[in-house]
C-alpha cells in the first residue's frame, strides 16, 4: 500500500502541449503504444539544429527540497536520454540506455534507477535534492552515453518515446500518477 502522492507536473503525458518546452526539439503526440496499453505515447525527436535538444518543465519547485524525477521511455531511433534537475552547472543527472537497461553516467550527487517494464519500455528515475527551480528535463544526448547536462551536437530528426513523467516530492518514485492541468 502506497502513501498519498501528488505528481507536481501538469500534462503528464501530453509533451505536446505548451506547458511543455521543446528547445530545438520537437514533439509527435500519440505516436505508440505506450506502458499502459493504450495510443498515448509521445514521440520526442531532435531538430537539425548543432545545439542541445531537451524538453522540460518550469514547475515552481523549492531550492533544497528531495524530489525523484519519472518517466517511461522507449528507444526508437536513438537509445540514450538524460534526466536532470534544473539544468544548472552541477545540477543531479543520470544517463540512461535504453536498449540495454543501465545507467551509463551520472553526476551531481542524485541516486538514479532504471526499470524494465515490458515492450521495450523502461521507466527511469532520478532522485536528488534540486538546486535550481526547472523542475524536470529530458535531454537527448544523440547516443552518447556519458555527459552532464545539455549535449550540443547536430541533429537529424530522430529520437525516442516518452510517456507518464512525474515529480515528487519524495525519496523514491510511486507508482505513476496521470495529471492534465
Amino acid at each position: 500500500i502506497e502513501e498519498a502522492r501528488t505528481n507536481l507536473l501538469t500534462y503528464s503525458s501530453e509533451f505536446d502541449n505548451a506547458a511543455w518546452n521543446k528547445p530545438d526539439s520537437t514533439v509527435t503526440a500519440n505516436a505508440a503504444i505506450s506502458p499502459d496499453g493504450t495510443l498515448t505515447a509521445d514521440y520526442f525527436a531532435d531538430t537539425v539544429s548543432a545545439s542541445g535538444h531537451r524538453l522540460y518543465s518550469d514547475n515552481l519547485v523549492s531550492s533544497g527540497v528531495e524530489y525523484t524525477l519519472s518517466g517511461y521511455f522507449k528507444a526508437a531511433e536513438q537509445s540514450i536520454i538524460q534526466l536532470t534537475f534544473g539544468g544548472l552547472a552541477g545540477s543531479p543527472y543520470a544517463n540512461f540506455n535504453l536498449q540495454d537497461g543501465t545507467v551509463t553516467d551520472s553526476g551531481g550527487g542524485g541516486v538514479s534507477k532504471i526499470t524494465n517494464s515490458g515492450n521495450g519500455w523502461y521507466r527511469c528515475e532520478l532522485t536528488a535534492t534540486n538546486i535550481g527551480t526547472r523542475s524536470w528535463m529530458v535531454n537527448l544526448l544523440g547516443d552518447d552515453p556519458v555527459g552532464e547536462r545539455i549535449k550540443a551536437y547536430v541533429g537529424d530528426g530522430t529520437g525516442i518515446y516518452i510517456w507518464g513523467a512525474q515529480l515528487e516530492a519524495a525519496s523514491a518514485a510511486s507508482s505513476y500518477i496521470p495529471t492534465t492541468t
